[in-house]
């Protein structure tokens, strides 16, 4: 597989920092998941009130949705993007 062009990266480096936003994830998200961490991630999510949480994590994805943010795949949130509204 050919790596990106540095201009490439660069550039998509640039469209996240530019979308990009820093939330401190609340602290009332506790033993949702079966991982600590994943409660993080969750809080995270809550605390930037996602559209959606994107993950290939198996277990987050068990979950479904929390607190009304849907928990999904790249795959479904790639299809539901082409699929339009």
């Amino acid at each position: 597989m050919k790596r990106p062009d540095r201009a490439v990266l660069e550039t998509n480096l640039g469209i996240v920092l530019a979308r990009m936003i820093v939330v401190q994830p609340v602290d009332d998200v506790h033993g949702v998941a079966a991982d600590e961490e994943d409660d993080l991630v969750l809080a995270t999510a809550v605390a930037a009130q996602a559209d959606y949480l994107v993950t290939g994590d198996r277990y987050l994805l068990e979950i479904g949705e929390f607190r009304g943010i849907p928990i999904v795949t790249s795959r479904d949130r790639l299809d539901a993007e082409l699929d339009g509204p």
